[in-house]
Protein backbone atom coordinates (compact mmCIF):
# COMPACT_ATOMS: atom_id res chain seq x y z
CA UNK A 1 0.00 0.00 0.00
CA UNK A 2 3.03 2.55 -0.50
CA UNK A 3 2.03 5.42 -2.10
CA UNK A 4 5.13 6.77 -3.67
CA UNK A 5 6.05 8.59 -7.09
CA UNK A 6 7.87 6.18 -9.26
CA UNK A 7 10.17 7.99 -11.87
CA UNK A 8 11.53 5.15 -13.82
CA UNK A 9 15.44 4.02 -13.20
CA UNK A 10 17.81 5.50 -11.70
CA UNK A 11 21.51 4.91 -11.49
CA UNK A 12 22.59 3.29 -8.38
CA UNK A 13 23.65 5.28 -5.85
CA UNK A 14 27.37 4.71 -4.46
CA UNK A 15 28.94 5.90 -1.15
CA UNK A 16 30.58 9.23 -1.91
CA UNK A 17 27.98 10.27 -4.55
CA UNK A 18 28.24 13.76 -6.40
CA UNK A 19 25.91 16.81 -5.01
CA UNK A 20 23.40 16.85 -7.89
CA UNK A 21 21.86 13.64 -6.73
CA UNK A 22 18.15 14.06 -6.73
CA UNK A 23 16.45 13.72 -3.85
CA UNK A 24 13.83 10.54 -3.03
CA UNK A 25 10.29 10.82 -4.00
CA UNK A 26 8.08 11.98 -1.35
CA UNK A 27 5.06 10.52 -0.54
CA UNK A 28 1.61 11.65 0.42
CA UNK A 29 -1.38 11.17 2.45
CA UNK A 30 -4.88 11.62 1.40
CA UNK A 31 -6.20 14.27 3.41
CA UNK A 32 -9.26 12.66 4.52
CA UNK A 33 -9.38 13.43 7.80
CA UNK A 34 -12.65 12.62 8.82
CA UNK A 35 -12.65 9.01 7.54
CA UNK A 36 -9.06 8.70 9.46
CA UNK A 37 -11.07 9.92 12.46
CA UNK A 38 -13.35 7.24 12.22
CA UNK A 39 -11.28 4.69 11.75
CA UNK A 40 -9.87 4.99 15.12
CA UNK A 41 -13.02 5.31 16.97
CA UNK A 42 -13.85 2.04 14.99
CA UNK A 43 -10.90 0.20 16.18
CA UNK A 44 -10.53 2.13 19.94
CA UNK A 45 -14.15 1.39 20.67
CA UNK A 46 -13.92 -2.34 19.24
CA UNK A 47 -10.99 -3.03 21.44
CA UNK A 48 -13.00 -1.67 24.30
CA UNK A 49 -16.05 -4.10 23.50
CA UNK A 50 -13.34 -6.91 23.32
CA UNK A 51 -11.36 -6.01 26.24
CA UNK A 52 -14.64 -5.62 28.00
CA UNK A 53 -15.70 -9.28 26.95
CA UNK A 54 -12.26 -10.59 27.74
CA UNK A 55 -11.67 -11.60 24.31
CA UNK A 56 -9.01 -8.92 23.69
CA UNK A 57 -5.73 -11.38 23.59
CA UNK A 58 -2.48 -9.14 24.58
CA UNK A 59 -0.75 -9.29 20.98
CA UNK A 60 -4.25 -8.58 19.43
CA UNK A 61 -4.44 -5.29 21.74
CA UNK A 62 -0.50 -4.54 20.51
CA UNK A 63 -1.79 -4.30 17.33
CA UNK A 64 -4.63 -2.74 17.46
CA UNK A 65 -2.55 0.02 19.23
CA UNK A 66 -0.38 0.51 16.84
CA UNK A 67 -3.34 0.63 14.07
CA UNK A 68 -4.96 3.58 15.83
CA UNK A 69 -1.59 4.93 16.48
CA UNK A 70 -1.23 4.79 12.36
CA UNK A 71 -4.34 6.34 11.70
CA UNK A 72 -3.38 9.43 14.33
CA UNK A 73 -0.34 9.79 12.19
CA UNK A 74 -2.63 10.49 9.42
CA UNK A 75 -4.45 12.41 10.61
CA UNK A 76 -1.23 14.71 11.53
CA UNK A 77 0.65 14.21 8.20
CA UNK A 78 -3.08 15.50 6.76
CA UNK A 79 -3.99 18.41 8.75
CA UNK A 80 0.12 19.85 7.84
CA UNK A 81 -1.31 18.97 4.37
CA UNK A 82 -4.03 21.26 4.04
CA UNK A 83 -2.17 23.79 6.04
CA UNK A 84 0.04 23.80 3.15
CA UNK A 85 3.16 22.94 6.49
CA UNK A 86 5.97 20.83 4.66
CA UNK A 87 6.22 17.31 6.52
CA UNK A 88 9.07 16.40 8.64
CA UNK A 89 12.07 13.97 7.35
CA UNK A 90 11.17 11.70 9.72
CA UNK A 91 6.97 11.21 8.68
CA UNK A 92 8.74 11.13 5.05
CA UNK A 93 10.72 8.25 5.46
CA UNK A 94 7.71 6.57 8.00
CA UNK A 95 5.03 6.95 4.70
CA UNK A 96 7.87 5.28 2.47
CA UNK A 97 8.03 2.50 4.65
CA UNK A 98 4.04 2.24 4.79
CA UNK A 99 3.83 -0.99 3.60
CA UNK A 100 5.89 -3.32 5.43
CA UNK A 101 4.17 -1.28 8.43
CA UNK A 102 0.59 -2.63 7.27
CA UNK A 103 1.86 -5.68 6.56
CA UNK A 104 3.07 -6.35 10.13
CA UNK A 105 0.05 -4.95 11.25
CA UNK A 106 -2.51 -6.77 8.55
CA UNK A 107 -0.21 -9.71 9.35
CA UNK A 108 -1.75 -10.85 12.97
CA UNK A 109 -5.64 -10.80 11.67
CA UNK A 110 -4.73 -13.11 8.61
CA UNK A 111 -2.48 -15.86 10.56
CA UNK A 112 -1.19 -14.51 13.91
CA UNK A 113 1.83 -17.29 13.84
CA UNK A 114 3.29 -15.39 11.05
CA UNK A 115 5.10 -11.57 9.82
CA UNK A 116 5.44 -11.78 6.49
CA UNK A 117 2.80 -11.99 3.61
CA UNK A 118 5.41 -14.87 1.58
CA UNK A 119 5.10 -17.06 4.35
CA UNK A 120 0.93 -17.56 3.81
CA UNK A 121 1.27 -20.60 2.16
CA UNK A 122 -2.14 -20.98 0.99
CA UNK A 123 -2.50 -19.29 -2.81
CA UNK A 124 -5.96 -18.03 -2.60
CA UNK A 125 -5.18 -16.38 1.14
CA UNK A 126 -1.94 -14.44 -0.63
CA UNK A 127 -4.34 -13.42 -3.31
CA UNK A 128 -6.00 -10.39 -2.80
CA UNK A 129 -9.02 -11.16 -5.24
CA UNK A 130 -12.23 -12.32 -3.07
CA UNK A 131 -15.77 -12.42 -3.34
CA UNK A 132 -19.29 -12.21 -1.24
CA UNK A 133 -22.45 -12.87 -2.36
CA UNK A 134 -25.21 -10.33 -0.88
CA UNK A 135 -28.02 -12.17 -1.47
CA UNK A 136 -29.73 -14.32 -3.68
CA UNK A 137 -32.02 -12.24 -6.30
CA UNK A 138 -35.67 -12.43 -6.15
CA UNK A 139 -38.41 -12.54 -8.90
CA UNK A 140 -38.11 -9.05 -11.19
CA UNK A 141 -39.60 -7.47 -13.87
CA UNK A 142 -35.61 -7.72 -15.46
CA UNK A 143 -35.17 -11.59 -15.64
CA UNK A 144 -32.31 -11.36 -13.66
CA UNK A 145 -31.33 -14.41 -11.45
CA UNK A 146 -29.18 -15.87 -9.24
CA UNK A 147 -27.13 -14.01 -6.56
CA UNK A 148 -26.08 -10.83 -5.86
CA UNK A 149 -21.98 -11.19 -5.97
CA UNK A 150 -19.77 -8.23 -5.05
CA UNK A 151 -16.11 -8.39 -5.36
CA UNK A 152 -12.90 -6.90 -5.66
CA UNK A 153 -10.06 -8.13 -8.38
CA UNK A 154 -6.35 -6.96 -8.49
CA UNK A 155 -4.84 -3.67 -7.15
CA UNK A 156 -5.38 -0.86 -9.94
CA UNK A 157 -3.10 1.72 -10.43
CA UNK A 158 -4.36 5.57 -9.83
CA UNK A 159 -2.84 9.06 -10.72
CA UNK A 160 -3.42 12.01 -9.12
CA UNK A 161 -1.69 15.60 -8.76
CA UNK A 162 -0.85 16.71 -5.28
CA UNK A 163 0.77 19.67 -3.71
CA UNK A 164 4.02 18.87 -1.85
CA UNK A 165 5.79 21.78 -0.75
CA UNK A 166 4.51 24.35 -2.81
CA UNK A 167 4.62 22.28 -6.11
CA UNK A 168 2.52 20.30 -8.19
CA UNK A 169 3.32 16.29 -8.17
CA UNK A 170 2.12 13.83 -10.10
CA UNK A 171 1.87 10.53 -7.56
CA UNK A 172 1.26 6.94 -8.17
CA UNK A 173 -0.56 5.30 -6.21
CA UNK A 174 -2.97 2.13 -5.80
CA UNK A 175 -6.87 1.50 -5.23
CA UNK A 176 -9.43 -1.48 -5.30
CA UNK A 177 -10.77 -2.65 -8.28
CA UNK A 178 -14.93 -3.32 -7.40
CA UNK A 179 -17.18 -5.88 -9.30
CA UNK A 180 -20.30 -6.11 -8.37
CA UNK A 181 -22.82 -8.65 -10.92
CA UNK A 182 -25.11 -11.58 -10.58
CA UNK A 183 -24.29 -15.12 -10.88
CA UNK A 184 -26.39 -18.34 -10.94
CA UNK A 185 -23.82 -19.98 -8.27
CA UNK A 186 -22.41 -18.19 -5.33
CA UNK A 187 -18.77 -18.07 -6.26
CA UNK A 188 -16.04 -18.34 -3.75
CA UNK A 189 -12.52 -16.82 -3.70
CA UNK A 190 -10.69 -19.62 -5.28
CA UNK A 191 -13.95 -19.59 -8.13
CA UNK A 192 -13.35 -15.98 -8.65
CA UNK A 193 -9.85 -16.10 -8.59
CA UNK A 194 -9.79 -18.43 -11.49
CA UNK A 195 -12.55 -16.33 -13.49
CA UNK A 196 -10.23 -13.15 -12.98
CA UNK A 197 -7.29 -15.21 -14.05
CA UNK A 198 -8.70 -17.09 -16.97
CA UNK A 199 -10.52 -13.44 -18.03
CA UNK A 200 -13.74 -14.52 -17.34
CA UNK A 201 -14.77 -11.60 -14.76
CA UNK A 202 -18.02 -9.68 -15.74
CA UNK A 203 -16.81 -5.43 -16.70
CA UNK A 204 -17.16 -3.18 -14.28
CA UNK A 205 -20.45 -1.56 -12.86
CA UNK A 206 -20.76 1.62 -15.18
CA UNK A 207 -20.09 4.01 -13.08
CA UNK A 208 -16.34 2.67 -12.87
CA UNK A 209 -15.43 2.65 -16.35
CA UNK A 210 -16.67 6.51 -16.38
CA UNK A 211 -13.25 7.20 -14.29
CA UNK A 212 -10.71 4.18 -15.96
CA UNK A 213 -8.40 4.54 -18.78
CA UNK A 214 -7.02 1.90 -20.19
Amino acid sequence: MQNKLIRGSRPLLLPGGTSDEQEPPKSYVEPSIKIYEALKKLIEDSAAVLKEKDLLKDDTEYYLQRFSGLISFFIDCSKKELANKPLSSDEYEQLNTIGKTLEGISMLFVEGSLRKWYQIENETDRNMAIISDLYRIPTNIFNITGFLETGIGPAYIIYVAVPIEGKLYLTRGAVFSYYEFAHDERLTDEKWQAMLKNKKAPEHPGWLKTIMAE
